[in-house]
C-alpha cells in the first residue's frame, strides 16, 4: 500500500508537471510586423508652427512645461489628440478601461477618422479581459497597437507567471504621447481615472511635462526603439481570431452609449475650448533650456540587466554633486550600495532630501516594508525623510 501510495503521489506530480508545461505560454511570439518610424515633417503641421515652433533666438533649446495639476494633465492630454493632424504615437504602463480611459480611447479613434496615424503600445499583463476591445481598435486602418513584453497564454496566463516569471516580471513603465512629433508629455501619469483627480476614493499626486522642440524628436526616438523592438507583439498575433471594421463599428457604439450615459467632474469642451483659445499663452509659459532624454534599451529591460542605461546614469550624476540632491518617488527602497551612496554624500557636505510615501498614502505595502527596514540606516546617514500623508486635504 506505501509503495501505491508513493507511486500513485509521483503520477500526480508528473501529470501536474505536464499541466504547467502544457499551459505555459513561452516567449513573446515572432510575429511579422513593419517597422515604423515617427513622422518626420513636423514644421509642416498646425501643433509644430505654433506651439511647437522653435525658439528664434536659440534653436537648439527645448520648451518645458510642467504639468502637476491633474485636471490640467488630462486637458492637455485631450488637446494633442485633437489638434493633431498627421501622427499619435502613444506608450503607457497602464491604460485602464475606466472613463478617462474610454474618454482618451474616443479621442484617438476620432483622431484615427481624421487620418491621423496612430501607434499605441502598451504594457501587457493588465489587459487579457480586454483584448477583444483592444483588437477591434487595432482594425481601425490608421491604428496600430502593439503589447510589450505579453503574456502568452491568453486564458490562462497565471501559468505565465509561474514558468516565466523572470520575464514576465520586467516590464515598461515608460508613459509617453506625442503628437505629430512636434509636442510631447512625457512623465509619471499613466491613463485612468486615480491619475487624474476623477476617482472617487482616491487619487495619486504625480507630474508630466508638456515639452517641444528638438527634445520632442529625442522622445521618438525612444518610442520607435521600442516599437521596433521584438518584445513589442502586434495585439492580432495574441487574438483566437481575425478582428474587422465590424467589430470596430460595434467597438463605437458600445462606447459612445457608455460615454453618453456617464459625468465627469469637469467640463472637458470648456477647458479644450479655452486651451484652444490661450495657445499663444501655453507657448509663452515654456521654459527653453537644453534637455537629455535617458532611457533604458527595451532588450535590457526584458533581459533583466541589472545595470541599465537609466540607473548608470543615475549614479554618475549623483557621484558628481557637491551641494544638494533632491529626490521625489512614490516607491523608494535602495539596496545597501544606495544607502551607503547616501551617506558618502552627506559626509561631503551635499545635503540630501527625500520625499517619498508614508504607508497610509502608499497603495503597495510590500513595498513599504521594504523601504521601512532602510529608514533607519538612512536616518543615521544624515538623510532628510518627508513621507506625504494620505489626508493632505486637512493642512
Amino acid at each position: 500500500m506505501h509503495v501505491a501510495g508513493h507511486t500513485l503521489r509521483m503520477l500526480a506530480l508528473g501529470s501536474v508537471a505536464l499541466l504547467l508545461v502544457a499551459c505555459a505560454g513561452g516567449p513573446p511570439p515572432d510575429y511579422p510586423k513593419t517597422p515604423s518610424t515617427a513622422f518626420t515633417d513636423y514644421q509642416t503641421t498646425r501643433l509644430g508652427q505654433r506651439i511647437g515652433a522653435p525658439n528664434e533666438e536659440q534653436p537648439e533649446l527645448s520648451g518645458f512645461r510642467l504639468l502637476p495639476e491633474a485636471r490640467e494633465a488630462f486637458i492637455v492630454r485631450l488637446a494633442l489628440a485633437e489638434v493633431a493632424e498627421q501622427s499619435l504615437d502613444m506608450q503607457y504602463y497602464i491604460w485602464e478601461p475606466d472613463t478617462t480611459g474610454r474618454i482618451i480611447v474616443d479621442r484617438v479613434i476620432r483622431a484615427a477618422d481624421r487620418g491621423v496615424k496612430v501607434r499605441l503600445l502598451v504594457d501587457d499583463p493588465f489587459y487579457m479581459d480586454v483584448d477583444s476591445a483592444i483588437a477591434s481598435i487595432d482594425a481601425h486602418p490608421n491604428i496600430e497597437i502593439r503589447l510589450f513584453n505579453p503574456v502568452t497564454n491568453r486564458g490562462w496566463y497565471q501559468m505565465d507567471f509561474i514558468s516565466d516569471f523572470r520575464r514576465l516580471n520586467r516590464r515598461m513603465h515608460n508613459k509617453l504621447m506625442v503628437a505629430d512629433n512636434a509636442a510631447a508629455i512625457v512623465g509619471g501619469r499613466n491613463i485612468g481615472d486615480i491619475y487624474y483627480g476623477v476617482n472617487t476614493a482616491a487619487n495619486y499626486r504625480d507630474l508630466d511635462v508638456l515639452t517641444v522642440g528638438p527634445i520632442v524628436r529625442d522622445l521618438s526616438g525612444v518610442f520607435d526603439q521600442f516599437w521596433n523592438d521584438g518584445n513589442a507583439v502586434p495585439i492580432v498575433a495574441l487574438v483566437d481570431r481575425d478582428y474587422t471594421e465590424d467589430d470596430l463599428v460595434v467597438l463605437r457604439g458600445n462606447l459612445g452609449d457608455w460615454l453618453d450615459g456617464v459625468e465627469y467632474p469637469y467640463p472637458i469642451d470648456h477647458d479644450l475650448e479655452r486651451l484652444d483659445r490661450t495657445s499663444a499663452e501655453t507657448r509663452a509659459a515654456l521654459v527653453w533650456a537644453h534637455g537629455q532624454i535617458i532611457a533604458d534599451n527595451p532588450e535590457a529591460l526584458a533581459d533583466g540587466s541589472d545595470t541599465t542605461d537609466v540607473s548608470h546614469f543615475l549614479v554618475s550624476r549623483v557621484n558628481s554633486l557637491d551641494s544638494e540632491l533632491l529626490i521625489e518617488s512614490p516607491y523608494f527602497v535602495l539596496r545597501n550600495f544606495g544607502i551607503e551612496l547616501m551617506g558618502e554624500l552627506v559626509e561631503r557636505g551635499v545635503r540630501v532630501q527625500v520625499l517619498t510615501n508614508s504607508l497610509a498614502s502608499n497603495d503597495v505595502v510590500p513595498v513599504h516594508a521594504g523601504y521601512a527596514k532602510t529608514r533607519p540606516r538612512l536616518l543615521e546617514n544624515g538623510v532628510e525623510l518627508y513621507e506625504f500623508r494620505a489626508d493632505t486635504e486637512d493642512f
